[in-house]
């Protein structure tokens, strides 16, 4: 994997998570990659199949809407 590879996961993990995104996130984010052959779609079904996200998602529901009621 080339520094710009990883760079470019970080940012994507960085971007819909959080700035200091969890490493078992980023690693997930790569191993899709790296065994889709580069494709895009399935980095970002793991991204937003990850327990983070789902944590970042409900973090930002909770503050833009108030009390959150599942």
């Amino acid at each position: 994997m080339s520094g710009t590879d990883s760079c470019w996961k970080i940012r994507l993990c960085t971007r819909f998570v959080q700035d200091s995104p969890p490493g078992d996130l980023v690693r997930d984010v790569a191993n899709a990659y790296r065994s889709s052959g580069g494709a895009v779609a399935p980095m970002l079904r793991t991204l937003v199949r990850h327990p983070a996200f789902a944590r970042r998602a409900y973090h930002v529901a909770e503050r833009r809407y108030g009390v959150f009621a599942l």
